[in-house]
């Protein structure tokens, strides 16, 4: 059975939901029940375990891990930057520390800002490049 064809849902929404890239409205999930010969609520129907939510609370909140501010800060902390390091030095140094994918952009501009606030030094690099280094 093509089920895109049946249910007049197109086979690349259906494998985005499928794959977990889209989400599912009542009205995509009616139309593939009724396409599979099921009612909508038999496809929600789940053979294992889920912890369902018993805090309610409103302050809840999820623990974050610092940005790419916080990030470079802890390097500043941790003596990395004593010697000059490009940002590439410095994004993968977070990732091998940290476990943390820093953006080279992001990582370029949270440089930049300590240099502003006089923590780093600026020194040229080759081809318009820079590397950073603790004052």
């Amino acid at each position: 059975m093509d089920l895109a064809a049946v249910s007049r849902i197109n086979e690349t929404q259906i494998s985005k939901i499928e794959s977990g890239e889209a989400g599912l409205t009542l009205r995509t999930l009616k139309a593939l029940a009724l396409a599979l010969g099921k009612y909508p609520s038999q496809l929600l129907e789940f053979e294992f375990e889920y912890k369902l939510n018993d805090d309610f609370t409103l302050n809840r909140r999820k623990p974050t891990r610092p940005g790419t501010t916080g990030i470079v800060n802890k390097l500043v902390e941790d003596k990395f930057l004593n010697s000059p390091k490009s940002v590439s030095d410095v994004v993968n140094e977070a990732w091998a520390v940290y476990n943390v994918k820093l953006a080279s952009a992001d990582t370029s501009g949270a440089l930049l800002n300590l240099v502003k606030k006089r923590v780093l030094k600026r020194l040229p690099a080759d081809k318009g490049r820079y590397l950073y280094q603790k004052k």
